[in-house]
């Protein structure tokens, strides 16, 4: 009979912060009327890294949109928009954007938010508002 000799090693604890928050978010665009539109939109979902407790993917939103007029509706603010996946990691309580993973179409090209149809009820208008 033949003994297996396993290591045990005690857990590894981790402590997070209640609330992290974004280093300067990047200006996506200056509405016609002044209105500043930030690439904040990071958190529509989120993995942590298996082999660094540190840092986190976290996937954006579908971009600037508001609520249109017909029900569950949604009209895009910025047609052009190509959701991303962005790699941060977490320093002294704020999540540091280390990397912009955009996505893309098989052929390498950018998607937009428009070609994505992340749209559930309705399709998306994807005029610029």
């Amino acid at each position: 009979m033949q003994k297996n000799n396993l290591t045990v090693t005690a857990p590894v604890i981790i402590s997070y912060p209640e609330m992290a928050e974004a280093t300067d978010p990047a200006l996506l665009m200056t509405t016609s009327t002044g209105v500043k539109v930030y690439n904040g939109g990071f958190g529509s979902a989120l993995a942590a890294d298996p082999k660094d407790p540190n840092v986190f993917y976290l996937l954006t939103d579908r971009g600037p949109n508001v609520a249109g007029t017909i029900t569950n509706s949604i009209i895009i603010g910025k047609s052009d928009f190509t959701p991303a996946i962005g790699k941060f990691r977490l320093k002294n309580g704020k999540l540091v954007l280390e990397q912009t993973i955009e996505l893309k179409n098989n052929a390498g090209g950018k998607l937009t938010v428009c070609q994505t149809r992340l749209v559930l009820a309705q399709p998306a208008r994807c005029p610029m508002i």
